[in-house]
């Protein structure tokens, strides 16, 4: 058996890794993170994606499955148990758009799935962190993003 580790080092531990998987990049970062939507902008870009073309549908779902999943991950982050079971919620329902809306002449198809693909590894990283009451939800809508995702690349593949 290992050395014990006191209690308030572990605590420390895990502050500190929730701390790195969940920040904010930097204001110059280039990556999937450097938009940052709160829950009203999405829920706007939400009603606009409804109306869209159904070729730009694919990828402003993804856009904003994305933002939600940075939002749950914010808020989680934050101790915000009820803004972070709202975000995965409407993550999950975009997923669910999403899937209905990849078809082969999608456009951006190839961007959609690089953010997509992101937002699962986010997903994964907030179920290894999320409270005991949340992680069966949290399974469950990692488990339905990933399929969404298996049928994007799917998708690209056959594009």
């Amino acid at each position: 058996m290992g050395p014990k580790v006191p209690v308030r080092l572990a605590s420390s531990l895990l502050s500190l890794t929730l701390l790195l998987l969940f920040a904010p990049p930097p204001a110059h970062a280039s990556n999937p993170d450097s938009e940052q939507f709160d829950a009203a902008t999405l829920t706007s870009m939400e009603t606009k994606a409804a109306t869209a073309e159904p070729r730009d549908q694919c990828f402003l779902y993804t856009e904003i499955l994305h933002g939600w999943t940075e939002l749950a991950g914010r808020d989680m982050l934050a101790g915000d148990d009820s803004g972070f079971a709202l975000a995965v919620q409407h993550a999950d329902a975009d997923a669910a758009r999403l899937k209905s809306a990849i078809s082969h002449d999608s456009k951006r198809l190839k961007n959609a799935e690089l953010l997509l693909e992101h937002s699962v590894h986010r997903l994964s990283d907030m179920l290894h962190a999320s409270p005991m009451d949340q992680h069966d939800r949290m399974q469950a809508v990692l488990r339905h993003v990933s399929s969404v995702h298996d049928d994007l690349l799917a998708a690209v593949f056959a594009h």
